[in-house]
């Protein structure tokens, strides 16, 4: 191996390396913005960094400041479920309670000979226990002396359990009272924190936390911000610079056959600047292509155009890049077909194909720039 050579395969190395990682961190970000375009449309996908963090701020002295306030709702919420809890404990009893009083009214009843008209498992609350107030205080209770203390022990348990449910009812209307009046002094510090949120996040305030985690995780992996910054960016502005990036990695994806797999002629550093170029450059034209196309063919009369730069899959986007940077020659041949369509030239007629090789000047020692790597 020559010199040359081996400082060409480190450019092509160091080139490789710096796309990669420049494409992992605008890829990462592309992919934030597609996601919470996803969930909250109004961002549009774009998030302000230094927005967040000031809002973040903000909310965080606000909580800090009415901390106290907070923990003793937080409390009363807590003691609200829990005497919601006993209450239906409660009722529950009570309904138990009813059933095994019309039983014991109904042993009492035929125990003494007495006939209603009415079924003791048919009557309401209050009927049930006028009938078993008649059987406590009726003088044949002597000939029903175990049922008639059933029905005295059964009604005693259910006015108790009466008395628990005022008793029940009173402290949840005073932790509700208490719950409003310290919900009326957080009221403005939770409109502030809210109006807060929405200046990050829009309407869907409620995704806010969730948006703030995310944002962290993309931070922590952005060496000095640089992933994280790009988020700021319009969401078109970022697809563009993927896509080329991607067609830049696609030219290099290109070179690296054509130079492990070729002694003479040698891959040169021209050519390799050029290729980059020209896979960047037929990258973005055959992703204004692709996006044209796709507008046309969605394009219904009376209807506003529905596609958003925000919801484009940032896996779509680098692919075309990816295909465009290594097709390059295909795609441009390609454009020109079509171009020739459009512009009034016969369908599928295409220049007179020109051999390369036979044009260049008989000392060249670079690669075919139109050949690609030989086949394998």
């Amino acid at each position: 191996m020559t010199f040359y050579k081996w400082m060409v395969g480190a450019f092509l190395t160091v080139i490789m390396l710096a796309a990669l990682a420049t494409n992992a961190f605008l890829f990462n970000a592309r992919a934030f913005q597609y996601n919470l375009a996803q969930i909250a449309p109004q961002t549009n996908g774009i998030v302000s960094i230094r927005a967040l963090a000031a809002a973040d701020e903000q909310i965080t002295q606000i909580s800090n400041r009415t901390a106290a306030q907070r923990g003793e709702r937080a409390q009363i919420e807590e003691a609200i479920a829990t005497v919601n809890v006993a209450v239906q404990d409660n009722q529950a009893a009570i309904g138990q309670g009813m059933i095994d009083l019309a039983r014991a009214v109904a042993a009492a009843e035929d125990r003494m000979g007495m006939q209603s008209a009415e079924a003791a498992s048919a009557l309401d609350k209050d009927a049930l226990e006028a009938r078993a107030e008649a059987i406590m205080v009726s003088p044949a209770a002597v000939t029903a002396q175990a049922q008639a203390l059933s029905v005295r022990q059964i009604s005693a348990r259910l006015r108790e359990l009466d008395d628990r449910t005022v008793q029940l009812q009173n402290q949840l209307r005073d932790l509700q009272t208490r719950q409003r009046q310290v919900g009326g002094s957080l009221a403005e510090s939770d409109g502030a924190i809210i109006a807060l949120k929405r200046s990050v996040v829009g309407d869907q305030y409620e995704l806010y936390d969730r948006v703030k985690s995310e944002t962290d995780a993309l931070q922590r992996a952005s060496p000095y911000g640089i992933g994280s910054s790009f988020v700021s960016a319009h969401p078109a502005f970022l697809s563009t610079l993927l896509v080329l990036l991607m067609g830049l990695l696609g030219a290099l994806l290109y070179l690296f056959p054509a130079y492990m797999s070729r002694t003479n002629p040698q891959v040169s550093f021209a050519e390799i600047i050029v290729r980059m170029v020209f896979g960047m450059v037929t990258a973005l034209a055959f992703y204004i292509v692709a996006n044209a196309t796709l507008a046309g063919l969605s394009f219904v009369p009376g209807q506003s155009e529905s596609s958003n730069a925000a919801l484009l899959n940032p896996f779509a986007v680098g692919l075309v890049g990816i295909i465009a940077g290594v097709t390059a020659d295909d795609i441009a041949k390609w454009i020109q077909r079509r171009g020739n369509e459009i512009l009034g030239g016969r369908p599928g007629e295409a220049p007179p194909a020109v051999s390369t090789t036979q044009s260049q000047d008989p000392g060249f020692t670079g690669i075919n720039p139109h050949g690609g790597p030989p086949p394998v």
